[in-house]
């Protein structure tokens, strides 16, 4: 899978269908023996895809009731007919993914054996194609991993609590589907991506690399090709292409049929590539052309980007700098859009991504227990903004790399990723592994073991020898232990797993969480509607509990941490609420963990605060259900989503309680230009009844930068904002902070304090109204107004997606949602729903 393009070679499209077979591990061992299995035995199956997803469109299969694809041997096969090519030219079989280990036959002939899905193989098959317009047969045969993984290996020097087969360390395939309690089970079985036939014309392309980097105000371009003619003729001239500009390229020839091309470009003032949050993302084409005597070949190398990242990691701090610049790093930790496949369409990429980039997601990382993504995943990524944490695919166990025929292997795996991402601009970290360096020192062994040779010397050299961006040899690690949440980065669940208050999100002095806040978040109820049946209570059914996330061997689950925090924050017993009242425990539930992330980041994002950064364990979720992603898996947000959402935002405010010594405002401002802004700031009795006058004053935010300011100096009198004193009865529930631009009265952020904690009372009604305007574009414009304090005010309608979701609304207070169609367009129908009224309101609809 290489990231560059050659317009001299031809893809010729080979069969989408083709047709699979399953029988006992071992008995069939050759394409003959395939053959002879009776017609009726074999399906069509689609490639690039998996046993599962065959088995799905045949209707042999259901996540629900999955089989175990790993038990089997699984043959596929095709025919295709040889093309007519140029004369000189040679053909060139592609296999871009096979999982996991396989063998590969064409007319017969071995060809390839495999024992790497994420590696992608070439194989010169000029001299086994038949004579043009004949048919050719080829034949793949996955072999069954449980069977290798029967036999006998040497033991690991440690067990890995994440799996139950310690043997999965030998083999080069994704851990998902094969982590109890983790994902579903579905193992990734075929081969899952592209296997196609290319001619080759003039040269072969066997490596280009292009790197870009800054020099002052100035962007540096280095370039090398290394290739070999395959018709006797040279180029004889060489140019490298940035943009509009045009830049000459050394030739060298080495023998016969092999040269190498080199040179730099320096481009004067160039335009730099920022995260989304904090600026644009200038992006030049880059391609290299050689000349020849009829023709002119051209090498496209994507696009290329000016910036510089830095990992400042010295004396315990963990900060990523962009072209100077600290950022504040949020997002998530990634997963495969389609478990049954590992793969998605370029608009099923760039619908999921933009919705991080809405929620001012700024970071995702590709962990070490799923897969490398597609490039599509990371073009996009570059475009929008979103910087990328990579692992290598490594996680949690002791990996035998003292063993030469492994280390060869694994070496070729990351070569092959670091040529295909060295370009990519949003590459910001690449990590050597998963939890090992943890798994280790959470089982006892001493620090010597934490460390391998392989992830301290082999692989950052190897790093560098591809790519400029920094290496960190695993996540989490740093200080006496790697998961000491104050040095390094840590996957921290000091708030969340460990169900320490959310004081220790300031306490523990999180430097970067790489993994942080895992809940089971609950979905809508239309994705509930696709786990259970009508009548079927969530939270107790063994269909929820199946797809509930949990650590392996442990006595509780995900939810549970989540109704530690409902309990908390809500001040209702969990169990009992769900027995009495199963709606409103799942009203609760839906925005408990929203209200702990918001709380989190809130507290990291401040001033002075150690924090440079935060991702969320996941992204989406795997499979329907309460699973840890913030998105569930029809890409439909959940109400966390929305917290996340206001809370990221690169303009934005949030309150902080420091106790005794008052209550504070962050005002943030992340983007080049400074702010100027409007701050409103109000108290509120409970249900609306205003208690002090709206002071509102105007305030510049400088860029880059953000600033604290201490409510009560504001407010210009003691008025005990965080109930801390106590010296009579409280006079406000609620302290409102609204920030807008001057000039356009765009508001930028509201944040919302509640000194006593949440409320958690239902009025019988707080004059909640709404109502709908068809928009041009087949959106609708939704008004929503209300008399009282409105809580967690959630939108209901079918069809369409609000842009905001699930926020308070402050006594009398307007607000404009707009709600986009998802699909068809059809009439709207919805309605609104509060965490504090005991009805719903529906939604109005207003006809011209």
């Amino acid at each position: 899978m290489n990231a560059y393009q050659v317009n001299t070679y031809r893809q010729i499209a080979l069969p989408t269908h083709w047709e699979m077979l399953a029988v006992s591990p071992g008995s069939c061992e050759t394409p003959e023996q395939a053959a002879a299995y009776e017609a009726e035995r074999w399906l069509t199956a689609p490639v690039p895809g998996t046993v599962a997803q065959a088995l799905q469109i045949h209707q042999r299969w259901d996540i629900s009731v999955p089989l175990n694809a790993d038990e089997q041997d699984w043959w596929y096969r095709c025919t295709f007919t040889s093309p007519i090519g140029e004369v000189g030219s040679r053909f060139v079989l592609k296999f871009d993914g096979l999982a996991s280990i396989s063998d590969i036959w064409l007319n017969g002939e071995s060809i390839l054996h495999s024992e790497n899905m994420f590696l992608a193989y070439e194989v010169d098959v000029t001299s086994l194609l038949r004579p043009r317009g004949e048919e050719n047969t080829l034949y793949i045969r996955f072999n069954s991993l449980k069977a290798l993984l029967a036999k006998k290996h040497p033991r690991p020097r440690w067990r890995t609590q994440l799996t139950d087969h310690q043997h999965l360390r030998w083999f080069r395939t994704t851990l998902l589907g094969r982590m109890p309690g983790w994902s579903p089970p579905v193992q990734t079985v075929g081969p899952w991506r592209g296997v196609t036939l290319e001619e080759r014309v003039t040269l072969t392309v066997e490596r280009c690399d292009v790197r870009a980097s800054l020099k002052g105000n100035a962007g540096l371009v280095t370039a090398e090709l290394q290739a070999r003619s395959l018709v006797g003729t040279r180029p004889n001239r060489a140019a490298l292409h940035v943009g509009a500009e045009i830049f000459p390229l050394s030739i060298q020839h080495i023998g016969a049929d092999s040269f190498t091309l080199h040179g730099e470009a320096q481009l004067d003032e160039v335009e730099l590539w920022w995260p989304h949050t904090h600026g644009k993302q200038s992006l030049y084409p880059a391609s290299i052309e050689l000349g020849y005597e009829e023709e002119t070949v051209r090498v496209d190398c994507g696009r290329l980007a000016f910036r510089s990242i830095k990992l400042l990691s010295e004396h315990g701090e963990f900060a990523i700098h962009v072209n100077g610049e600290p950022i504040f790093c949020r997002g998530a930790c990634w997963t495969p859009l389609n478990i049954v496949t590992l793969t998605a369409s370029r608009q099923d990429y760039e619908q999921t991504l933009s919705m991080a980039r809405k929620a001012s997601m700024n970071m995702l990382r590709v962990g070490g227990t799923m897969v490398y993504e597609d490039e599509a995943f990371y073009k996009l990524c570059d475009e929008l903004g979103i910087l990328v944490w990579q692992d290598f695919m490594f996680a949690n166990m002791d990996y035998p790399f003292t063993d030469p025929t492994f280390l060869a292997n694994v070496q070729t795996e990351c070569e092959q990723i670091l040529q295909r991402l060295q370009g990519h601009a949003c590459l910001a970290i690449i990590c050597g592994n998963s939890e090992i360096e943890q798994q280790i020192a959470m089982l006892g062994f001493s620090e010597e073991m934490w460390q391998s040779d392989f992830f301290e010397q082999q692989l950052p050299a190897l790093c560098r020898s591809y790519v400029d961006t920094a290496y960190w040899p695993s996540s989490p690690s740093g200080g006496a232990l790697p998961f000491q949440a104050n040095v390094g980065n840590s996957h921290y669940q000091g708030v969340g797993a460990y169900m320490r208050p959310l004081e220790d999100a300031r306490q523990s002095g999180t430097r970067f969480a790489s993994e942080c806040l895992t809940f089971a978040n609950i979905p809508e109820d239309q994705t509930i509607d696709l786990v259970l049946r009508p009548g079927e209570s969530p939270t107790n059914h063994p269909k929820w509990k199946a797809r509930v996330p949990r650590d392996h061997a442990t006595g509780w689950d995900f939810d549970d941490i989540r109704d530690y925090y409902l309990q908390q924050l809500f001040r209702v017993d969990p169990m009992r609420l769900r027995y009495t009242d199963i709606q409103r425990y799942l009203a609760l539930s839906r925005v408990v963990s929203g209200e702990v992330m918001a709380y989190v980041f809130a507290e990291w994002r401040r001033q002075s605060s150690p924090s440079q950064g935060g991702l969320i364990w996941f992204y989406r979720d795997l499979w329907p259900g309460a699973g840890w992603g913030v998105v569930d898996a029809l890409g439909h947000p959940k109400a966390a989503y929305y917290y996340l959402q206001r809370v990221l935002r690169p303009k934005t405010c949030f309150f902080s309680d420091e106790g005794v010594s008052g209550l504070y405002l962050h005002l943030v401002n992340e983007q080049a230009e400074p702010i100027n802004a409007r701050l409103e700031l109000a108290l509120y009795r409970l249900p609306g009844t205003q208690v002090e006058e709206t002071l509102s004053i105007e305030v510049s935010i400088p860029p880059r930068v953000g600033k604290e300011l201490h409510v009560d100096a504001l407010l210009g009198r003691f008025l005990d904002l965080t109930y801390a004193y106590r010296f009579g009865p409280p006079v406000h529930d609620i302290v409102v902070a609204i920030l807008s631009e001057r000039e356009t009265g765009q508001v930028l952020g509201e944040s919302f304090y509640f000194p006593h904690g949440l409320p958690n009372v239902q009025e019988q009604s707080i004059g909640l109204q709404a109502q709908a305007a068809l928009q041009v574009d087949g959106s609708y414009l939704l008004q929503i107004h209300t008399e009282q304090f409105a809580q967690a005010v959630a939108i209901n309608a079918s069809g369409y997606l609000p842009e905001e979701n699930y926020f308070h609304l402050y006594p009398g207070g307007t607000k404009s949602v707009r709600l986009t169609p998802q699909g068809n367009k059809s009439t709207l129908w919805g309605s609104l729903t509060t965490l504090n009224s005991q009805h719903s309101v529906n939604i109005q609809v207003i006809f011209d």
